[in-house]
């Protein structure tokens, strides 16, 4: 019981940071969200600085829950999940609001040192799960591939969210063809 209403809280926080911001979410509003009082939250945390930063954390997980599963489906082809993998970026503004937006803090250097080591994690546990999804696709193909290029997919993969956007804005609400992109990547391993 205790862990879920931990879980509630932060997902409650979740949406109201990733809808109004750090500096305009009040405590009180998430308790009213979730018909508690604020020193429930309290029990539970001890700022709205660390909530806040449990929810970043809550969001990244996420995040790599997602990603291990595209990557790990045997139902379809590897290629096809690497492929669904640099697409799935495309909807983190949609789902992950609150990385998103913490990444583009990070590009206007307005994070904080907590901010950039939870991004920082995430990353590499992304690294991780796509090291290990394509060691395991390369053997049975009889190549290898180092940290190095792994990186670059997954940089890479975080880029094109931003380059989709920008090209949303200069071709009128079109979208990149992330699937060239992410096939022409595969195909260079």
């Amino acid at each position: 019981m205790e862990l879920d209403r931990k879980s509630q809280i932060i997902k409650t926080a979740v949406k109201r940071f990733a809808r109004h911001g750090l500096g305009k979410t009040t405590l009180e509003e998430i308790a009213g969200d979730l018909r508690i009082g604020k020193a429930t939250i309290y029990n539970y945390f001890t700022s709205k600085e660390e909530l806040f930063y449990e929810a970043l954390i809550w969001d990244s997980n996420l995040i790599l829950e997602d990603i291990k599963f595209i990557l790990n489906n045997t139902k379809q082809s590897f290629e096809n999940n690497f492929v669904q993998y640099i697409n799935y970026k495309t909807t983190v503004l949609e789902k992950y609001k609150l990385i998103y937006d913490l990444i583009i803090l990070l590009f206007q250097d307005s994070t904080h040192e907590k901010e950039r080591e939870i991004l920082k994690n995430m990353l590499n546990e992304e690294e991780k799960i796509v090291q290990s999804s394509l060691t395991n696709e390369l053997k049975k193909r009889k190549k290898t591939t180092g940290i190095k290029s792994v990186r670059n997919i997954v940089l890479t993969s975080w880029g094109l969210i931003y380059s989709n956007q920008l090209n949303m804005i200069k071709d009128e609400g079109k979208e990149l063809k992330l699937d060239d992109i992410a096939l022409l990547m595969f195909n260079n391993l």
